[in-house]
């Protein structure tokens, strides 16, 4: 009967203890619950209904060097202006008199450089030649070579569209705004008060004539990458032509969240082109971390795993980011520019039986260019925090291989490497690698671009 007894109050003693245990660990998995809830709260949202535009930190762009830009505008130009201008006019050089006169002219040796009558200012130049029949009185009809030359000057603006296509536009209608815009027309073989009377009518005439058939032109198109984001939207917010580099920049913002006002990418450092460049992606690092996050939201990037870092919907080990960051030189793993991830995995389930508990790692990594090919390799993960003892932490380099990890890994590749860039008139860009540079704000990747022509 005693005996009885003992085992009977054994039994509810370890019943009790067990019952202390779940209402603990109960309690506690409520509690890291609402943590985690918490932070899903606090982590930053897309951007709706926002403004975008000049004055918001630039999240991303593109510089290429001047050459580059003649080259492209030289082509498309050409194909306007290399057709032959024809002109017939009736000129009254007064008295009642008038001198019919028929030209024929071609516009030759088209140049496209960046001018300094405003800040996006680039000035079409070209000769002229041709020939022209003019009809004199009392002598008859005379035949003359035409010369001549031209200097317009026309602005680059940004174009954007719904579909997050934004172009660069070289505008024409504003040439009449500039007063260093002309032609200057020569009529060899005339008689000289002809000549004179003939010279500004005509000029007016011929002026007029050429740059009506100037219609704007696009000269590049950059389709926003949409990093399989709903709701994504990019609009110009720089362009600045820099003399001294040789190159213009053109500066995107975004409604991606994670560069506040006054981080923004730094231009300087994109346009340090070395001898062979001619062309520079750049991004903004703190960039990566809201495009991963709002994935995450969207349900594009997995946030649930298991415990081992593999993902399961219906693991309990629900992700949130902490940093994407670059670390100085000293802390890279291996060769290359240091990349650090820093996550914190909620386990809200327990495993096991276990509890629920959270940890943070920092997974390091570098971003290289190797064989012209940017790569970004996470080679390992260590334990940074943990709300219970760290050693019932397990499997932590599994987490390398976690999927919001490979994803990351191809935003940094795709977006700096792969840039949608084409030109609207024909031709084709063919881009080839170089130079890996960053600094806190900006990562750049330089290449040397060459364009062909359809």
């Amino acid at each position: 009967m005693e005996q009885t007894l003992k085992q009977k109050l054994y039994i509810l003693v370890i019943v009790s203890i067990i019952a202390i245990i779940h209402t603990g660990c109960a309690q506690q998995c409520a509690q890291l619950n609402q943590n985690y809830e918490q932070a899903l709260t606090q982590e930053s949202q897309l951007a709706e209904g926002q403004t975008l535009g000049a004055g918001m930190p630039t999240h991303m762009g593109v510089a290429l060097r001047f050459d580059l830009v003649r080259d492209v505008a030289r082509t498309l130009l050409v194909k306007t202006l290399s057709q032959k201008l024809d002109l017939s006019s009736n000129i009254n050089i007064g008295s009642g008199k008038n001198i019919p006169v028929e030209l024929s002219s071609d516009a030759l040796n088209i140049g496209f450089e960046p001018d300094t009558a405003c800040e996006t200012c680039f000035r079409i130049t070209g000769d002229l030649g041709g020939d022209a029949s003019v009809k004199i009185p009392l002598i008859g009809t005379k035949k003359i070579p035409l010369k001549g030359a031209f200097k317009m000057i026309a602005p680059i603006q940004f174009e954007s569209s719904e579909d997050n296509t934004v172009k660069v536009r070289l505008d024409p209608s504003k040439i009449s705004e500039y007063s260093q815009s002309f032609l200057d027309l020569e009529l060899p073989g005339l008689p000289e008060a002809i000549g004179r009377a003939l010279k500004q009518p005509l000029t007016n005439q011929l002026f007029a004539k050429l740059t009506s058939r100037l219609k704007p032109i696009d000269l590049f198109a950059f389709k926003a990458p949409e990093f399989g984001i709903k709701g994504i939207k990019l609009f110009p917010s720089q362009l600045t032509l820099m003399p001294k580099q040789k190159a213009i920049f053109l500066g995107f913002t975004s409604n991606i969240p994670g560069v506040a006002a006054g981080q923004g990418l730094n231009a300087e450092k994109a346009i340090a082109f070395g001898e062979n460049e001619n062309m520079a992606v750049a991004i903004q690092p703190r960039l990566i971390k809201g495009l991963v996050t709002i994935l995450m939201q969207q349900d594009v990037i997995p946030r649930r795993y298991s415990m081992q870092g593999q993902s399961n919907p219906q693991g309990p080990a629900h992700v949130t980011l902490n940093q994407v960051m670059f670390a100085s030189a000293s802390d890279a793993p291996v060769a290359g520019d240091p990349l650090n991830i820093g996550f914190r995995a909620w386990n809200l389930f327990g495993e096991s039986g276990g509890p629920c508990f959270w940890f943070d790692a920092l997974v390091k990594g570098v971003v290289s260019l190797k064989d012209r090919k940017l790569l970004v390799n996470f080679e390992q993960v260590e334990l940074v925090n943990a709300s219970i003892a760290p050693q019932l932490v397990q499997g932590l380099a599994n987490w390398k291989g976690a999927e919001f990890l490979n994803k990351t890994r191809t935003l940094i590749e795709t977006t700096l490497s792969e840039p949608q860039i084409t030109v609207p008139g024909g031709g084709k860009l063919t881009l080839a690698p170089s130079t890996l540079d960053r600094d806190n704000t900006t990562i750049a990747l330089r290449s040397l671009v060459t364009f062909k022509a359809n």
